[in-house]
């Protein structure tokens, strides 16, 4: 078994992390329909309502442009999107030496993704004073099915707060 060390190891928390954010924004969005009580028969029916379920584009802006994260990005997103056919995944990867500048011009500008990561530090201090972070607690408490299937959740080691608190 090989165990990834530095760069690459942190690489590779990203990109689960990402594609987890995915999965949690894509039931988080349908955590709140209710079923009618109804059931469609047929497959005429069922590619009716297929057909009209609105497409879902997930923006992803990372800072890992480069041959390694984009070729995992590649396998990845088409198997996350045959799972959920409703939803898109639009990528785009940045160069780390843009990356502070962008953010900020995103986040003056109101034109961020839905997901991004941050520098644990004063970028992600200053993205979280502006109140635009969502918090999941209240949507994984708010669904008990989705609650109980969640399993642990568990925090990346070394991500403190301003306070130095973990």
């Amino acid at each position: 078994m090989k165990i990834f060390k530095g760069k690459k190891m942190w690489k590779i928390v990203f990109i689960t992390a990402c594609v987890m954010a995915g999965v949690f924004i894509g039931t988080a969005v349908f955590a709140g329909k209710k079923d009618s009580g109804t059931k469609e028969t047929g497959t005429k029916e069922t590619a009716k309502k297929e057909e009209k379920e609105e497409i879902i584009t997930i923006e992803i802006w990372d800072w890992q442009a480069g041959p390694a994260f984009d070729n995992a990005f590649e396998k990845l997103v088409p198997v996350y999107e045959a799972m959920h056919p409703n939803i898109k995944i639009d990528r785009t990867g940045y160069n780390l030496s843009e990356w502070d500048e962008l953010i900020k011009t995103a986040l003056l500008s109101g034109d961020l993704p839905d997901l991004f990561g941050l520098y644990q530090g004063p970028q992600l201090w200053e993205v979280a004073d502006t109140g635009i972070l969502f918090e999941w607690d209240d949507v994984i408490n708010a669904d008990p099915v989705w609650k109980a299937n969640l399993g642990k959740n568990y925090g990346i080691g070394g991500t403190l707060d301003r306070h130095g608190n973990t």
